[in-house]
């Protein structure tokens, strides 16, 4: 499948392609862009050697890269793979065609046009979605668009407490990988999740625009959903459904910003509702007791949400914690863990500490040699009147519950 290819050989291609300069024969024009994909792989490729850390590891074995270039240049670059087993001997034929590959999918990247982000822009919401029950329940998962076994648990771990006590909604916090072509949005998240038999929502990360915008215009429309922001109501509560990542000028799309015209719409919500009446669900985040926050959307949401905001839940993370009221007053929660490796480690940002429920369970999925990853898993939201019951579902431990009053 695109973009399952081993980093040595992916980033060995990149190596003995850029030292090759592009030709210029064929038109004009398209030589032009060979060259401008060429020279924004060769940029890509130093971020990398100067921060390694852009690599990421799928559990399947493929990588990845937050790097949108190179994110798109390993998915089309896996093509190679797909279609050509080569021999030792046939080793060059196969890293050239990775590199051809390569080189093609950053050019799709680079031209995908203004159409597509103007089209997106205009998906503001058209509707609310309405929970008429005085107990809404919500499946809430993060970064779960990646097929594999690790995601096909935590599909089955959702199914399993659906079957018992029906969802009303199943929300999907964004990203789906490696670049959200709209291949890889079919096959990577809308096919899987089809499988659960409840409503289904996913929000825009930052990963689904690194292809341009239609994959996730495509799964929009196929979901139906009423906007790439928009609000959620139930009898006492009311979610705010953000979108991060359209927003977001800086090429990664890691830090998180509303756009002029979901700020405005935030605003009328945050004024209208009762401090104990809004939730927020969104990709980015802006506390974390291990990365940096997305400074952009802190500085846009910091003073606004404090005292107006209940309860938040954010993926990007591929952890899970959560978080009391703090400075910012209101609880939080990472629910980023749906489908990626993210290597264990301590929170170590001592100005928001988080709480980690799991113990010693890490990731135990078949086929992940060391028990060094976080474990995978969704949270479970019941919302009540004045009170919101979470219950955080994780691989290797049992089920673990925390009550907010409102």
């Amino acid at each position: 499948m695109p973009g399952k290819i081993r980093a040595s050989r992916f980033e060995k291609a990149l190596e003995r392609g850029l030292a090759v300069p592009i030709g210029t024969a064929g038109k004009q024009r398209s030589a032009a862009r060979r060259k401008d994909a060429s020279q924004l792989l060769r940029e890509a490729y130093a971020r990398l050697k100067d921060h390694p850390e852009l690599r990421r590891a799928a559990p399947d074995g493929a990588i990845t890269y937050s790097d949108p270039i190179l994110a798109v240049a390993a998915s089309w670059g896996g093509i190679a793979e797909d279609i050509a087993t080569a021999s030792v001997e046939g080793a060059d034929l196969t890293e050239s065609s990775i590199w051809r590959w390569a080189v093609t999918g950053v050019q799709a990247w680079i031209n995908r046009g203004d159409k597509g982000m103007s089209e997106l822009a205009a998906q503001v919401p058209t509707r609310t979605i309405n929970i008429n029950k005085d107990v809404a329940r919500i499946a809430v998962v993060g970064d779960a668009g990646y097929r594999g076994v690790p995601q096909q648990r935590v599909i089955d771990m959702i199914r399993d407490v659906h079957q018992r006590y029906p969802f009303d909604l199943i929300v999907h916090l964004g990203d789906t990988y490696f670049s959200a072509g709209e291949a890889e949005v079919l096959r990577h998240l809308l096919v899987p999740f089809s499988a659960i038999n409840a409503p289904f929502v996913t929000l825009c990360g930052n990963h689904d625009l690194y292809h341009g915008p239609d994959g996730y215009l495509a799964a929009l429309k196929i979901l139906k959903q009423p906007g790439r922001y928009f609000s959620i109501k139930t009898p006492h509560w009311r979610i705010a459904a953000l979108d991060t990542s359209f927003g977001s000028s800086r090429i990664l799309r890691n830090d998180g910003k509303l756009d002029a015209r979901q700020l405005e719409w935030l605003k009328d919500l945050l004024i209208s509702r009762a401090k104990s009446g809004l939730i927020l669900m969104s990709h980015h985040f802006i506390i974390s007791g291990w990365d940096e926050p997305a400074e952009t959307l802190r500085l846009q949401l910091e003073q606004l949400v404090r005292g107006r905001v209940f309860a938040w839940y954010w993926g990007h993370e591929h952890r899970c914690a959560y978080y009391n009221k703090g400075k910012w007053d209101f609880y939080g929660a990472s629910v980023g863990n749906g489908a990626f490796l993210e290597k264990w480690s301590d929170s170590t940002r001592s100005e928001t500490p988080a709480t980690w429920y799991g113990g010693k369970a890490r990731c135990s999925c078949p086929g992940i040699e060391k028990k060094m990853y976080w474990p995978h898993g969704f949270v479970e939201l019941e919302l009540r009147k004045n009170r919101v019951k979470e219950t955080y579902h994780l691989e290797g431990c049992r089920a673990r519950v925390r009550e907010l009053a409102a």
